[in-house]
């Protein structure tokens, strides 16, 4: 049968689980708020967004179709195909209205002045070449060559092919009759169909007009207009009739340069063309590449003249005016651009779209988060269409146009989205936050009853806590008695130590027992046996092998005292260790040796260097090093003592060059000695590492490619 709790068990309930149920309150509020603020701010900012997008766009839009426009009122979308690129090879392009003319007629022949003329050839139809040449005669550099090669559809002076060309150039020296035409300065076009063709363009006087008053026709006013002059290789020097043009000299103000501007017209016989259709111009027609050669006249201290300016059939140039230009500058959002034919309202034929173009540059890389933050904002506005803009207008000859801007839809700005991104990351983590409460809560709960019925007690610091009947007040009697365990825990802690201690102070107190009995031992049979022995030795001097056998015995003894003497200064604390400026001690222990003679030099620093040590055991075991280094130096060498300042320690190394040592580990026992040096009991380097052990420092012994160290370890501090 199910058991119904009563509701004052309940309340007990809840009270025990109090803190968890009012922090998962909260966090589930803080969880709606976030939620309708996220939902307010995306919906008031993606059509804040919408709007704006579509403001710009239509401003972009605008400056576009205004960039498409030429001063003479056409526009480039009267001929896409031809006017898309920035950068294209020279090549004959349609126009809808004429740039040719002549500058001098008979009709301007009195009020003729170049001062008035204009080199004003389509934008559009304009490619300009920079010198990839040395010139020799001008610097080109600051002023590209301008051509324009064109043909105007249903022409109705026949089938020309229009040129216009500037660059800069010295005074044009013109070409006379009879003489050379290297002499003179020049212009080769070459055009490159099924075959070549070159044609020669030279510079002559201008034309005499019947009539006219010689003395005009003779004024300064004809001096920078020239009649041009052109000659096919096969017509043996003879200048066809053909190709027509004029020319003209202008000097720039600002930079001095004299400019000559060309314009004219090739009549399409002369092009390398072979079929002759209806349409004007034919594909074949604008399909031919041009190349130009600009040539200066020769002189008679010149082998061969170098082109200013020369280009081939693959050389691009780049337009004045493109609609790749007019898109990149005037849609700096990179929103995709159609033009078509039918107007707005129709679907009509595509004329050229932006996704022809190729990309002039990467993406600006926006960062892993912004694009984190992007993808999060799409999710929330699902279904939003692109933002798109249309503006019809008319040119002449052409259907009704429509240009159309088309971008994704950003349904926040990016700060907006990055903000967004953030809000989510609030809400994950707040609902991550409310999960691991609840486990949390529900495993401290678990928690505190258990220990609270494993460690009831009475008493402790937490009295506040004595009455409670909520997790934390539970959680504060468990601390109490877990406190109070602990001092007992600690209590008998320390009484263990203090046994421990008291064991081992035993221990000691026995060792030094045993070692004050060793030593007296040592000391009695010391005394009992040097008597003897010394009677011993005074009666077998006749005896060689007796009284050296005796001297032995003798050093022995000698030995074993000397080893009980040491070992009890160590035991009545002889050594006074302290901290102390090692560099000046050995420093000035060096400097006083190598005065009294001794072949020593110190290195190290001269202060500042700290360690634990005595200074006169130390100095006695310095002694006892340099004296047995001494030994066993090489004559005439010197002995190097060299101190230096490593993490924790400080290191002495004494270095005597000489003979190696065959075992470097034993000659720091008591009584080893160098059998090669009679007399010595064994006791300098013992001693030496025992008062060390007394200042809590170590000796080692090291053999090196020519000699032996002797190395000590002092510490810092005691």
């Amino acid at each position: 049968m199910l058991k119904i709790k009563r509701p004052r068990q309940w309340l007990r309930m809840l009270r025990r689980v109090d803190f968890t149920l009012r922090s998962a309150i909260a966090a589930i509020i803080l969880l709606v708020f976030f939620s309708l603020a996220i939902g307010d701010f995306v919906i008031t900012a993606s059509q804040k967004e919408h709007l704006i997008q579509e403001s710009v766009l239509r401003g972009e839009l605008g400056q576009f179709l205004l960039n498409t426009r030429e001063l003479n009122g056409s526009s480039l979308l009267e001929n896409p195909i031809d006017f898309t690129k920035a950068s294209r090879p020279a090549q004959i392009v349609t126009v809808s209205r004429p740039f040719f003319t002549y500058f001098l007629t008979k009709r301007n022949t009195r009020t003729f002045s170049t001062d008035n003329l204009r080199f004003d050839p389509p934008h559009a139809c304009v490619l300009e070449f920079l010198s990839n040449t040395t010139p020799s005669r001008v610097d080109a550099s600051s002023f590209p060559l301008q051509t324009c090669f064109a043909a105007i559809p249903s022409d109705p002076t026949g089938r020309y092919v229009y040129f216009a060309l500037r660059y800069p150039t010295p005074s044009i020296h013109r070409h006379t009759q009879g003489e050379p035409i290297e002499n003179s300065d020049r212009l080769v076009i070459h055009f490159f169909g099924k075959r070549e063709v070159i044609i020669t363009l030279t510079f002559q006087q201008a034309p005499q007009f019947k009539g006219s008053d010689r003395h005009l026709a003779a004024s300064d006013h004809f001096d920078s207009l020239h009649e041009i002059a052109s000659y096919l290789p096969e017509d043996g020097g003879r200048a066809t009739r053909l190709l027509n043009a004029q020319a003209f000299e202008q000097r720039v103000s600002d930079t001095g340069e004299n400019i000559v501007s060309i314009l004219g017209r090739i009549d399409s016989t002369l092009l390398p063309v072979e079929d002759q259709l209806d349409i004007w111009p034919s594909p074949a027609t604008k399909d031919l590449k041009i190349g130009i050669e600009v040539i200066p006249a020769a002189n008679s201290s010149m082998h061969s003249v170098q082109p200013l300016y020369k280009f081939g059939p693959e050389d691009e140039g780049t337009a004045q005016l493109s609609l790749e230009q007019a898109y990149r500058v005037a849609v700096p959002s990179k929103a995709t651009l159609v033009v078509s034919a039918g107007g707005g309202n129709e679907k009509g034929k595509i004329l050229w779209t932006s996704n022809s173009l190729i990309p002039s540059e990467p993406q600006r890389h926006q960062g892993w988060f912004q694009i984190i933050a992007n993808n999060v904002a799409r999710l929330m506005v699902s279904g939003v269409q692109k933002v798109s803009v249309t503006q019809d207008h008319r040119l002449s000859g052409l259907p009704l146009l429509a240009t159309t801007l088309t971008e994704d839809a950003n349904i926040v700005p990016d700060i907006a989205a990055r903000s967004l991104a953030w809000q989510f990351a609030a809400i994950f983590a707040v609902a991550a936050l409310i999960w691991f409460l609840w486990g949390g809560s529900r495993r401290l709960e678990r928690l505190t009853r258990t220990a609270h019925i494993a460690a009831v007690t009475r008493g402790g610091s937490f009295v506040e806590y004595a009455n409670s009947s909520d997790q934390i007040g539970t959680l504060g009697r468990v601390l109490h008695l877990l406190f109070k365990r602990d001092q007992q825990r600690m209590a008998f802690q320390r009484k263990r130590l203090e046994r421990e201690n008291q064991q081992k102070a035993e221990v000691i107190l026995k060792e030094k027992e045993l070692l004050e009995t060793r030593r007296e031992i040592l000391n009695a049979i010391g005394h009992e046996i040097r008597s003897p022995l010394a009677n011993l030795l005074a009666s077998s001097k006749q005896d060689s092998t007796v009284n050296r056998n005796l001297s032995r015995m003798e050093r022995a003894v000698n030995a074993l005292q000397e080893a009980a003497t040491i070992e009890e200064g160590l035991m009545n604390g002889v050594i006074a260790a302290r901290v102390d400026d090692l560099g000046k001690f050995i420093s000035k222990l060096a400097e006083n040796l190598a005065a009294n003679g001794k072949p020593i030099i110190g290195y190290g620093e001269r202060s500042g260097v700290l360690a634990y040590f005595d200074d006169i055991m130390l100095e006695t075991i310095l002694d006892h090093l340099l004296d047995n280094a001494e030994r066993h130096a090489t004559p005439g060498s010197i002995i190097e003592v060299r101190w230096t300042d490593d993490n924790d320690l400080v290191t002495i190394e004494i270095f005597n060059k000489g003979k190696t040592l065959e075992d470097c580990e034993n000659i720091f026992k008591l009584g080893v000695s160098d059998p090669e040096n009679g007399g010595h009991l064994g006791l300098g380097l013992y001693a030496a590492r025992m008062y060390l052990f007394g200042m809590h420092g170590s000796i080692s012994a090291a053999n090196r490619d020519d000699g032996v160290a002797f190395i000590i370890h002092l510490q810092k501090s005691g």
